[in-house]
């Protein structure tokens, strides 16, 4: 009987080790709303810094802005496509359920490259996989949750994953091999791999020639699938970085730029490399054993696609998104490898034990900034869609919504603009960005007014607001659009 209930207990563990994480994703994705460039990517594309002047209407439209910011902007082509798609559906729902499902397979996925097998996948190591997303990559929100952020980083992540699975397998054991029908369509798999993001294409090169250096070495024939798979992946990066027009070769600013990106890398990776550094000289020097070349091949990965950013000036944090996944496989792997030596329950525990209490205050932080900047953003567009019933086309709303914690999509992502003089640099953001907004709510204009945030910046204040007006809509019998245009009136 106890041993039953230990079972049942044990079965409820793991299914809520899967399914509590997934769930909570769609929530926040559910919580973050339109943003930023989603705005530019719901209109026809007319160029990136020219104003917007209609909606998508048609899946043709789709098609021609998809070639029209292929021709003139970047070469992300696939990205661009799924990303004009999701807003031409206009529903939000839509892609909220797909991207909770596209997440769920990465984290499936940088659990079999540790694992090398989806039988050996453990329920907690998907949850631990969770937890290691949410404290290790710098732009969770933005990478995750923002519609054109997880199009460009999230998706074609899942791509490269599931194109490098094969050669994961070959590493393994040299005599798998994929049929030639499989190998054939692998060719276009790997153009889809190839045409994702520059510096995760340029990590995935980087992982690749290790891997046939090391097969050149030890004088293994090569597959079909692998030529056809390496070849399709290089017509697809070269698709992917023949258009790009500002990338920079001039040595004293690559020489800068490698010096800021080497912070860069130990400034968002360093724990995770360190940490992976200590185990690595644990399997050496005290267990006296080999690290597997792929673990190698991992992390050169992750500096690859690091260091591939010292030919662009504009750097962000959400860039560093395939280096930080990359960074993760390395540490899991080595992670395997201990444990495989060692008595598992204890040292699971101890990781645990140091993990969790990093994690907690992080993820309270993190729910926060996204209820926050939900309730906001909604706020803000009952008052745009109230002022639009009543006639009023050309409309002025506070902004920026404050978003301080980096699991928000919103985190430092361009706003409502204020006007500025045609004159000022900063006159092409704001008609590029204000207009797309115009557009899509149907009016004729926006403009932003600067609020400091008062009383929306402390959570006791905030909390207070929320308690305070929800009282006051069932006191006063207001509907759900009162209770916003409320909100909205106390943020000052």
């Amino acid at each position: 009987m106890k041993s039953a209930t230990k079972l049942q207990i044990q079965a409820s563990a793991k299914i809520i080790s899967v399914a509590l994480p997934i769930i909570c994703f769609f929530i926040f994705n559910t919580l973050t709303p339109v943003w930023w460039d989603d705005f530019i990517m719901s209109c026809v594309y007319n160029g990136w810094h020219e104003p917007s002047e209609r909606l998508l209407s048609s899946f043709s439209d789709v098609i021609n802005s998809t070639l029209g910011m292929y021709a003139s902007w970047h070469g992300r082509s696939p990205v661009d496509f799924i990303n004009f798609l999701f807003m031409y559906f206009g529903d939000k729902i839509i892609f909220n359920i797909c991207n909770t499902i596209v997440y769920g397979i990465l984290v499936g996925l940088i659990c079999y490259h540790v694992t090398g097998s989806i039988k050996k996948i453990h329920p907690f190591l998907f949850l631990f996989v969770n937890i290691l997303l949410w404290l290790f990559i710098p732009a969770w929100g933005q990478n995750f949750l923002w519609l054109t952020g997880s199009c460009n980083y999230l998706w074609t992540s899942v791509v490269i994953l599931f194109f490098l699975i094969p050669f994961r397998k070959k590493a393994d054991n040299s005599t798998y091999s994929l049929n030639k029908i499989l190998s054939v369509l692998f060719l276009f798999v790997g153009i889809l791999a190839g045409w994702s993001m520059e510096n995760s294409a340029a990590g995935v090169f980087a992982l690749l020639t290790i891997y046939f250096i090391v097969k050149i070495i030890r004088q293994e024939r090569f597959s079909l699938f692998e030529i056809l798979g390496t070849l399709g992946f290089l017509v697809g990066f070269y698709l992917l970085v023949r258009v790009r027009d500002n990338v920079a070769f001039d040595l004293k600013s690559m020489a800068v730029r490698c010096i800021k990106d080497t912070w860069v890398f130990f400034r968002l990776g360093g724990i995770i490399t360190t940490l992976s550094i200590l185990l690595g000289f644990e399997i050496i020097y005290f267990q006296k054993n080999k690290i597997n070349y792929l673990v190698y091949a991992y992390f050169l990965a992750a500096l690859a696609a690091n260091y591939a950013m010292i030919f662009i000036e504009y750097n962000p944090e959400r860039t560093f998104f395939m280096s930080g996944i990359f960074l993760i496989i390395t540490l899991l792997c080595l992670i395997k490898e201990v444990l495989e030596k060692i008595k598992r329950r204890y040292i699971v525990m101890a990781v645990m034990a140091v993990v969790i209490p990093f994690f907690l205050p992080s993820f309270i932080s993190g729910i926060k900034s996204i209820a926050k900047g939900y309730v906001l953003s909604e706020a803000r567009e009952h008052y745009i869609l109230s002022q639009k019933r009543k006639g009023v086309l050309d409309i002025q709303v506070k902004t920026p919504i404050p978003a301080d914690d980096f699991h928000s999509g919103l985190k430092d992502g361009l706003d409502v603009l204020p006007q500025v003089d045609v004159n000022n640099i900063g006159y092409i953001e704001y008609i590029t960005h204000n207009s797309s907004k115009a557009v899509y709510y149907g009016i004729h204009s926006l403009q932003g007014i600067m609020v400091e945030d008062k009383n929306w910046g402390n959570w006791k204040d905030w909390k207070k607001i929320l308690k305070d007006s929800w009282k006051r809509r069932h006191s006063d019998y207001l509907t759900k659009d009162d209770w916003f245009l409320m909100i909205y009136d106390d943020w000052q």
